[in-house]
């Protein structure tokens, strides 16, 4: 299956956040047990590259429609045609809404950040353009399921 131009652009950011964590989890366990002297700062951007994982990979996969779901239901649902279009259409207006909201709440979330220059306790880094990055992920998955709801009430 080819890949999608979002999946193609974020794609890179969830593997490359994936295997920085893994790396830093491993050398800072090594420091801590090994060495008795743990990684300055390793909880923050442990933190951080987790936050880029999770929104980075949700328009991925709010286009792939692999968010969790009810097996039970949906094998019931399979067999019932009508039934399949219509969980489809309210799952698509679900997850619109939610990603919708989770963008507008963190983009006021990031501003706020800005304005009070927020920062990491222990590094200092701003912590604004990490929530930003966030809110457009968001957004983003919320364009996608918003674009999946008109195609499914059209037949698509």
């Amino acid at each position: 299956m080819q890949a999608s131009p979002p999946e193609r652009l974020l794609a890179p950011i969830v593997w490359i956040s994936l295997g920085l964590m893994l790396f830093l989890t491993f050398v800072d366990v090594m420091g801590r047990y090994v060495f008795g002297a743990p990684v300055r700062g390793a909880l923050e951007v442990t933190e951080i590259l987790m936050g880029l994982l999770i929104f980075a990979g949700l328009p991925i996969v709010t286009l792939r429609r692999e968010h969790i779901v009810l097996g039970l239901i949906d094998t019931w649902l399979q067999r019932r045609p009508s039934l399949w279009r219509s969980r489809t259409v309210l799952v698509d207006m679900i997850a619109a809404a939610g990603e919708s909201a989770l963008a507008w709440f963190t983009g006021f979330q990031a501003l706020d950040m800005y304005r009070y220059g927020n920062a990491l306790p222990l590094l200092q880094w701003p912590t604004a353009p990490f929530v930003a990055f966030m809110s457009l992920m968001s957004a983003a998955a919320a364009a996608i399921s918003i674009w999946q709801l008109v195609r499914t009430l059209k037949g698509q």
